[in-house]
């Protein structure tokens, strides 16, 4: 059934889905369902869907939610093993449940606390019975006599009571009789008529008359009421049949269902028709616009491969790829061409403009015959496999097969046959040209042939590198190319033009062209007929006015198209199928258009709310959204705007839209969809949203800020004051203690033990001296480069620390040993620069150096960011210790950092502990500076 906002409901033995043009959604007990085999769904006069199920419980749907019946226990425990014939509503929320065995009605009050009451039956009667305040009607039996019941009782009923209208009597055929068949079934119709299944009789009741009466060969398993005022009847076996005026339809176009075990019939309000079957799924057919030939009525075969037109508008078919049809003043007709061996493949058929016949395949190569009436064979060749064949304006015909072009030419009974091209590629296709020119369609796109040349379109135009399965020339010239699995290609003069299924085309998988008088192409793919609207401009180019997409179960992997006139004939593998097409049915009907999902920084939320407010962090905005309309699936056009956002219309056919960031501020978003025929929304669906600002980009919030800033600025100068006047402090204190570090460096007790160093060696060891005068020399230019720097990288500090203990192992020899433990990690770590060297300095001047006595410093990083700098002690006597080095060191550490060294003496050693500076510690200090 289709519900009164457009969504399609199937009842099923595992719940009931609802299907909204991309998607089922299906709901099962786990969902609120009352019971998961569902045989009957109603949508009453407040849009509850009511689901009748085959235990008999009862639950409906109803605002995006299920509800079970509170008394389905109790309606469990009153029916027995009695099954529910029917269900039906009443504007006063009288909810009516017929059986087949059980001599009364049960109504229950769903205002009135569920209250049930029982409307009584006569035994032994089929009865059909009229509600008040209703559409629906109810059915049943009462007792399980069906087999020799013989009447159909009507009841009306009035003030609690059913009231007899009529009792019809009929028989039975013998082999007819119902055998308690549970199948029956009745339905309004338009004037006050009434149809009614009982078994495989079919009958229409008006008033205490009975209009019709027919008995069927089989079992009636539905009947469905149509919105044109016929009703369909389903069958156990056989295609569906169309009762209408008092006439049973046989409708060809359903031949395809015959085996297909249908179930029901719907018309939706576009027109189409659904179709459920048992085990086969869902079939769609858009109108019952449309024939059908197939063998069923008269063709050899089901499958046709090929359809044509004769220059006196006749058409032949060529079927299961090994017959020929033809079809003319209403009559088919078999032709079994001499020349042609049976069982042979034909793969085309040309009507020659001398009334010749020609005919290709793959065994018996090229066949001519006389005329289309008489078909004497004239000529024949056989060269191997031929395909699809052209003529050019000399008379002669053009074939390609597998990988070759040939040209043949009749003189009479002879052909003969030139080889023109041997191509690397599979060739498909052929088509004529202007000026002796020749397009070929093959695996690796288009090639054009002309004067013994061949240019491969493909290097110039890449969408044309495509496999291209058919080729057709427009009067104006224009090529229309069908590819693969690439759309539609239009080739005119000066441009090409794409066309896919973004832009309206029902599949990109397209096998055939057909040009048709008006100068329209319909283009045959996998999945039905699209119709494209050309305009044509004075200078040769062309644009899309519309595509019109045609699906049907009966269009599937189209073939062929060929077009007399207004009739449009489609070979597929189903059969024959043509219609008018001026006379398929514009649909009129604008799609329902709903909201159906709103997600706010991925989370879903109420879509049912029709205003949201929203908090300025919730601005990631998803909106879901659908339009229902089936005639053209998947291929909805939809429009929308954010009012305060986009300036114009968007168009799309995704079916949600996100806004990712948006800015406080109120919102409408407005959507609409259009059905294939252009027709939009009557009511867009409209959302209203307002994201409230941040507290700080309120009012109040702005009069707090002046305030802060206002207060910052004061603080600001104050401090940048203080600033100023500590910076001047810390300098002055810097000044004096970079003197008093410089007088150390160059502490003239150093320098002189340098020089008496280096005249030792320039007398003993001169290679000696020059490397000393080098190191020295480095030593002192770094000393004085750095000498402005208050810290600087470890890994710099330990190079000028150890090219300070190679001038005084020069000096001292094996008796003064340095250990470095130094880890890798700490290396872009920042020290107080020269540091190290004046507490190794510090090390040998309180300290004697013999041999019998070496002096062992180690040098150690720690895991705490920490340099210790520690000496084993051999104290010297009467060495003066003023500790203006290790006050220096602490001073300036303190004085930049906040940090401080740590002095440690025991009896044994005495250590320094320098804190190391972390990269962004050094960045800060710098920034302070």
């Amino acid at each position: 059934m289709q519900d009164s906002k457009g969504y399609m409901w199937f009842s099923t033995d595992r719940g009931v889905s609802r299907f909204n043009g991309y998607e089922f959604e299906t709901f099962t007990k786990s969902n609120g369902l009352a019971d998961n085999t569902i045989f009957e769904s109603i949508e009453d006069y407040k849009g509850r869907i009511w689901f009748r199920s085959f235990s008999g419980k009862l639950s409906y749907f109803y605002n995006d939610s299920i509800y079970r019946v509170p008394l389905n226990d109790s309606l469990s425990l009153l029916l027995a093993h009695a099954r529910t014939g029917s269900i039906a509503i009443d504007s006063s929320d009288n909810l009516y449940l017929s059986t087949y065995s059980l001599p009364y009605i049960i109504r229950i009050n769903l205002r009135n606390n569920y209250q049930v009451s029982f409307l009584p039956l006569h035994n032994n009667l089929i009865y059909i019975a009229i509600l008040p305040k209703s559409n629906f009607l109810i059915n049943g039996i009462v007792n399980s006599i069906y087999e020799s019941t013989d009447s159909l009782t009507v009841y009306s009923i009035m003030q609690n009571v059913p009231t007899t209208i009529k009792r019809h009597t009929f028989k039975w055929d013998p082999w007819k009789k119902p055998g308690g068949r549970l199948h029956d079934k009745a339905i309004k119709l338009p004037g006050g008529k009434i149809a009614t299944s009982q078994y495989s009789r079919f009958m229409v009741l008006h008033d205490d008359s009975m209009l019709f009466s027919f008995n069927l060969n089989s079992l009636i398993l539905n009947i469905t009421p149509d919105k044109s005022g016929g009703v369909w009847i389903v069958l156990e076996t056989g295609e569906p049949l169309y009762y209408n005026n008092g006439e049973i339809i046989h409708l060809p176009i359903l031949v395809s269902l015959k085996d297909k075990h249908t179930t029901c019939v719907t018309r939706d309000l576009e027109g189409g028709l659904w179709f459920t079957t048992l085990t086969n799924g869902v079939y769609y057919l858009p109108s019952l616009d449309f024939k059908l030939v197939n063998k069923e009525n008269g063709l050899q075969g089901n499958k046709v491969n090929f359809v044509t037109a004769t220059p006196d508008k006749k058409i032949w078919l060529i079927v299961d790829g090994k017959k020929i049809n033809t079809i003319g003043n209403d009559s088919i007709k078999y032709r079994q061409l001499k020349n042609i061996p049976e069982g042979s493949y034909i793969k085309d058929i040309l009507f020659h403009s001398d009334g010749t016949v020609w005919v290709s395949g793959d065994i018996f190569g090229i066949s001519i015959f006389s005329d289309q009436y008489s078909l004497t064979p004239l000529a024949s060749i056989n060269p191997g496999l031929e395909y699809n064949m052209i003529e050019e304006d000399d008379g002669d015909v053009w074939a390609v097969s597998i990988n070759r072009l040939r040209e043949f030419k009749r003189s009479g009974k002879v052909i003969s046959m030139n080889e023109k091209k041997l191509f690397p590629e599979r060739l498909f296709t052929i088509c004529k040209g202007d000026e002796q020119k020749i397009w070929i369609g093959s695996i690796h796109g288009l090639v054009e042939y002309q004067n013994d040349r061949t240019t491969y379109v493909g290097d110039k135009y890449p969408l044309l590198k495509n496999r291209i399965d058919d080729i057709k020339k427009s009067p104006d010239g224009n090529l229309y190319i069908a590819t693969r699995d690439t759309g539609i290609v239009i080739k005119t003069k000066n441009s090409v033009l794409h066309i896919t299924t973004k832009e309206g085309l029902i599949s990109n998988f397209c096998e055939c062209i057909c040009v048709d008088y008006k100068n329209n192409i319909w283009v045959g793919t996998n999945k039905g007929l699209s119709h494209i609207f050309i305009q044509t401009d004075g200078t040769g180019n062309c644009h899309i006015d519309s595509i019109r997409s045609i699906n049907s179960s009966v269009l599937d992997e189209v073939n062929q198209i060929a077009c007399i006139n207004n009739t449009v004939y489609v070979a597929t593998n189903n059969g024959l199928a043509s219609f008018d097409m001026d006379k398929i049915t514009t649909d009129h009907t604008p799609p329902p258009i709903y909201i159906t999902g709103i997600r706010v920084n991925n989370k879903k939320i109420d879509a049912r709310k029709n205003i949201l407010s929203l908090h300025y962090d919730e601005n990631y905005i998803i909106i879901d959204y659908v339009g229902l309309t089936y005639s053209d699936i998947g291929n909805t056009q939809y429009r929308y705007k954010m009012q305060g956002i986009d300036t114009g219309w968007v168009y799309t056919k995704d079916h949600d839209v996100q806004y990712p960031k948006l800015p406080s501020g109120d919102y409408t978003f407005i959507i609409s969809a259009q059905n294939k025929d252009g027709v939009w929304s009557t009511h867009p669906a409209i959302l209203h949203f307002i994201i409230t600002p941040p507290f700080w980009a309120t009012w109040w919030a702005r009069a707090f800020y002046i305030l802060v800033v206002i207060g910052f600025g004061y603080w600001r100068i104050k401090a940048v004051e203080k600033r100023e006047k500590r910076k001047s402090e810390i300098n002055k204190q810097l000044t004096a203690a970079e003197l008093r570090e410089l007088k150390a460096q160059f502490d003239p007790h150093f320098f002189f033990n340098n020089l008496n160093t280096l005249s030792h060696l320039i007398d003993s060891s001169p290679v000696n001296a020059q490397e000393y005068v080098d190191e020295l020399s480095q030593f002192y230019h770094y000393t004085l480069n750095n000498r402005k720097k208050e810290f600087t990288e470890l890994e710099n500090e330990i190079e000028q620390a150890m090219r300070y203990c190679n001038l005084l192992k020069i000096r001292f020899g094996n008796e003064l040993k340095v250990e470095w433990k130094i880890g890798s990690l700490y290396g872009k770590y920042f020290i107080l620069t020269n540091s190290l060297q004046m507490l190794l300095e510090n090390a040998i001047k309180h300290n004697t150096i013999t041999s019998e006595k070496p002096l062992l410093v180690e040098v150690t990083t720690t895991e705490k960011n920490i340099i210790i700098v520690k000496n084993y002690l051999q104290l010297k006597k009467n060495v003066l210790s003023t500790g203006i080095g290790l006050e220096s060191i602490n001073e300036l550490y303190k004085l930049l950092s906040g940090k401080t060294i740590t002095i440690n003496q025991t009896s044994e050693y005495f250590s320094v502990e320098l804190p190391m500076l972390i990269p962004k510690e050094y960045e800060n200090f710098n920034y302070r500076r």
